[in-house]
């Protein structure tokens, strides 16, 4: 059930596993606003068994996947040129995805970001619920004032929102209800692996074959985890009770926790993520392809950091993550999200945030109720996200929208 979106960085095509105006609402050029982005398919995967009203609160588990709650229209944008090369694992997804009830379509997209979410528009007024964006696909990047300075960022809320307004403006870029509201109306995952071909090996269609090969492997019973959570969080964030939220999915005592000084290490981490977690919380400071940890809060005592490339050397276990890691989600370069999806192999589907800062209400317990009463990752973010989203008028606000 885990899935990719916007305000959060998504790699991988679990989202769907069905983890998704007029001109001027449409400038070209314009950057996105929230910096969320979700990488992999797992949107239309569930984890676990589905939900029975008389056996009390679910319980999860990767090993036995089950029909999403609600199912729809699915579809698949590839890059120009990519499709012989994945055609038989991308044929393979599609079956699996008809097999829980998705109607999916396939299609080499050639055109411009607007291009684009003008087609996902229309999808979506046929039904389309999700889709998957795989390769060098169209971007949006926006600007917003979340400190001092401007800050602009890879956007993919622009391709979930289909009936808010974007302008293109100066210092700041402008996102507005328009003819409907700032709230996603479908959710939309990436597979980006092409940055990472450096720790991945291979070409880039070797690394999304396989990735999708793990997907179905998943789906087939064949890829299992451990029916647990795991929440670790450095020093700023440590006050913060990760671990409650993930128990709307994995019921105490199912949900293994250090978020607190001084266990909170990089050596620690490393030994973490080798456990076996079906996913994992992570809250830290850092950078695209780096956490850094401290002794203490505001900066306090540098401890060391651990790298993306840290993650794949480790053979992080968990399938699923969220990072709560500045810039982590960012699928133009290295990135720890994408490290730990597409370059790991035993990475599903993963959502973060592409520009400095992530996922507000930091107990998360709107995303992770979702996927503990049957909703695929897809569903639950979206459901997270428009519960979250409020509409703002105020132009270099919209920064908040990803908070």
């Amino acid at each position: 059930r885990w899935m990719v979106a916007t305000v959060v960085a998504l790699f991988a095509s679990l989202a769907a596993a069905p983890i998704s105006a007029s001109a001027d609402d449409e400038p070209e050029p314009v950057v996105a606003t929230a910096g969320a982005v979700e990488i992999c398919d797992t949107d239309s995967l569930m984890l676990g068994d589905p939900p029975d009203p008389n056996d009390g609160p679910p319980v999860r588990g990767a090993s036995d996947p089950v029909m999403p709650l609600d199912t729809g229209r699915f579809g698949i944008y590839v890059e120009p040129g990519r499709l012989d090369d994945i055609d038989a694992a991308v044929e393979q997804y599609v079956l699996d995805l008809r097999l829980e009830g998705y109607e999916s379509f396939v299609r080499e997209f050639v055109g411009s970001a607007a291009a684009l979410r003008s087609d996902l528009r229309s999808e979506h007024m046929a039904g389309m619920v999700g889709a998957l964006l795989v390769g060098d696909l169209p971007t949006f990047e926006f600007t917003s004032a979340s400190g001092p300075f401007p800050e602009t960022y890879l956007h993919d809320l622009y391709f979930m929102d289909l009936d808010g307004t974007y302008v293109d403006a100066a210092p700041v870029d402008v996102h507005r209800d328009g003819s409907g509201d700032v709230e996603p109306e479908i959710y939309v995952s990436r597979i980006t692996a092409e940055p990472l071909l450096w720790l991945t090996g291979g070409t880039e269609a070797d690394a999304v074959n396989e990735y999708f090969a793990r997907v179905h492997a998943y789906r087939t019973g064949d890829l299992t985890y451990a029916d647990r959570g795991g929440a670790f969080a450095d020093a700023d964030w440590s006050t913060y009770d990760w671990a409650a939220a993930m128990e709307a999915l994995y019921p105490a005592p199912d949900v293994d926790s250090v978020h607190s000084l001084p266990a909170s290490t990089p050596a620690n981490f490393v030994s973490f993520i080798q456990e076996d977690h079906e996913s994992l919380v992570h809250a830290a400071h850092g950078g695209p392809d780096v956490a850094h940890f401290y002794a203490g809060p505001a900066y306090f005592g540098y401890e060391g950091s651990v790298t993306a490339q840290d993650l794949v050397l480790a053979g992080a276990q968990p399938g699923f993550y969220n990072m709560f890691t500045c810039s982590a989600g960012d699928f133009s370069g290295d990135s720890l999200l994408g490290a730990a999806v597409i370059a790991n192999d035993r990475g599903l589907h993963g959502i973060s945030s592409t520009k400095p800062g992530g996922i507000a209400e930091y107990d998360n317990y709107g995303f992770y109720a979702p996927l503990g009463a049957g909703s695929t990752v897809g569903q639950a973010f979206l459901e997270f996200f428009q519960t979250h989203t409020g509409s703002t008028e105020v132009p270099g606000e919209e920064h908040l929208i990803s908070w």
